[in-house]
């Protein structure tokens, strides 16, 4: 059944989120990090905080080949919503010079 409202429907994301929280911690790869939603800066929502599992993630990093990748810039979506340069395989292209 689907959530009616976006509280039950959060109920269930925060569990998923909780559930993966559960499943990184197990892998050992970084110290353990807090596996329970919480308000998301006094706002009504509850959320992860994923920051902090890349950021535990990216600290135990030690090939510096990897570290220097750039890791905070995301995808296209994230600074566009441009049909024009989503649909523009040239444009894009040229946006390599952002992940460089």
């Amino acid at each position: 059944m689907l959530g009616q409202t976006w509280q039950e429907r959060e109920q269930h994301l925060s569990r998923a989120y909780e559930t993966l929280a559960e499943m990184h911690n197990a892998l050992n790869i970084a110290e353990p990090l807090p596996e329970k939603v919480s308000p998301f800066h006094g706002c009504p929502f509850l959320v992860i905080h994923g920051e902090t599992f890349a950021n535990a993630i990216k600290a135990v990093i030690g090939d510096e080949t990897v570290r220097r990748i750039p890791t905070d810039i995301g995808s296209i979506d994230q600074f566009s919503d441009s049909t024009d340069l989503l649909e523009n395989a040239r444009l894009r292209r040229r946006l390599k010079a952002l992940y460089v």
